[in-house]
């Protein structure tokens, strides 16, 4: 599972057109006959630190506008899908914060009448990044990902098929320019079972990456004070992975799947420290009853590869940037309960743990960052819903940070 600090610091705006998202998937679900949709909303609430300040907290209401809509298609054996969101978002005092964030998710799942089947996916995001990039702090620093994938399958027998797959993934920023990442990779596998209880693959990965304007942290780290960069050392990086998945589904009540991968990840960077390990995911979704659903996820991951997991939805705060990161530990957890037909109840917990890569030649400093957010969803209507959240978010002696606030939205399908 492809996280950068950046990427995890998401505005509070965004988290209200997060809620929002959630409120149009709460509609949808009773819905999924509609093959399109698409409406407005909008969203108001206050962060108690938008600069993410150690000592000279900040507070700002902001005001989220937004359009959002999607199709979901089945031409014959095919599957089409997409679905799109973009919001202004108005600060009332720190207006060089003011942004426009928007989010573009679109993929093609194909077949064939005899052994081939595969997929092609397409995400485009744009989010406020950081408030306080590394020696820029409170300007908008926006952040820009890009992600296109396809695989192919070929079915040799009945449970058993080839695989192969290749990626691409570029995230740029507009003011922590030393952020910009590019990869590429190819995979290859044998993949045993499908639609059944148990699944099993194990494939070969390549990655190659590149980081022209990479700066490194300076080991000279003060706790409450924000880092400094040092002198641009353009890094490439070579990975090459064996991943080992299993999937298993025992019933309609749980779900799970886990990856386990002998990782060799190497960098050009003088101060970027080579890994050489294992890396990994693990992903569980447990239905007690039919208003309760409860999942969990947990990973281990160098610090390029967890530049794009889960983005922004994952909610994780930070100062540092986990692109610096030898290896991290990031746990999920979320929880949502169906109060009545249309009241809803919902929570989730992040944190993440890293081991920092300085520029002393393989020195580190490690980080802990942590969210957790409650969530109330109305369903007015078919049409209207309306949700509240508060969240807070603290880090190992750099900052606190509080959000709360309400969004709405209308939703024609």
């Amino acid at each position: 599972m492809p996280v950068s600090n950046h990427a995890l610091r998401q505005a509070p705006a965004l988290s209200m057109t997060a809620i929002a998202v959630a409120l149009c998937l709460c509609g949808s679900a009773q819905a999924e006959q509609d093959p399109y949709y698409i409406g407005v909303s909008q969203a108001l609430s206050r962060d108690t630190n938008v600069l993410r300040s150690t000592n000279n907290e900040v507070g700002d209401t902001i005001s989220s506008t937004g359009v959002l809509g999607g199709l979901d298609i089945n031409p014959g054996r095919q599957h089409v899908f997409a679905s799109a969101n973009a919001a202004a978002n108005r600060y009332q005092n720190q207006k060089q914060l003011n942004n426009t964030s928007y989010s573009l998710s679109t993929g093609l799942d194909w077949q064939t009448v005899e052994f081939l089947s595969g997929g092609l996916r397409y995400t485009a995001n744009q989010n406020l990044g950081s408030y306080s990039p590394v020696n820029a702090p409170g300007l908008r620093d926006e952040q820009r990902t890009r992600q296109a994938s396809a695989n192919i399958r070929w079915g040799i027998a009945k449970n058993l098929g080839l695989t192969a797959g290749a990626s691409h993934r570029k995230a740029d920023y507009s003011v922590s320019s030393y952020n910009n990442f590019t990869e590429h990779s190819a995979n290859v596998g044998v993949q045993w079972g499908g639609s059944g209880v148990l699944s099993f693959s194990v494939a070969a990965r390549v990655s190659k990456g590149d980081t022209p304007l990479y700066q490194p942290v300076l080991p000279n780290l003060i706790p409450g004070l924000p880092p400094q960069l040092g002198s641009v050392e353009p890094d490439k990086s070579n990975r090459h992975d064996v991943d080992f998945t299993v999937g298993w589904t025992p019933s309609d009540v749980t779900k799970l799947s886990v990856r386990l991968s002998s990782t060799n990840d190497k960098h050009t960077a003088p101060s970027r420290g080579n890994f050489s390990g294992v890396t990994g995911a693990a992903d569980v979704t447990y239905k007690p009853t039919g208003r309760t659903s409860l999942h969990a996820s947990v990973m281990r991951e160098t610090g390029n590869d967890a530049q794009f997991y889960s983005l922004v939805q994952l909610g994780l705060p930070g100062t540092l940037n986990v692109q610096n990161n030898r290896v991290s530990w990031i746990t999920a957890l979320d929880a949502t309960y169906e109060l009545t037909g249309k009241i809803s109840l919902g929570g989730n917990l992040r944190s993440s743990i890293g081991s920092l890569d300085t520029s002393g030649h393989g020195s580190t400093y490690d980080t802990t960052l942590n969210h957790i957010m409650f969530t109330a969803n109305y369903l007015a209507t078919r049409a209207i819903t309306v949700g509240c959240n508060v969240g807070h978010d603290w880090t190992d002696g750099n900052y606190r940070d509080t959000t709360f606030g309400c969004s709405a939205q209308f939703v024609f399908r």
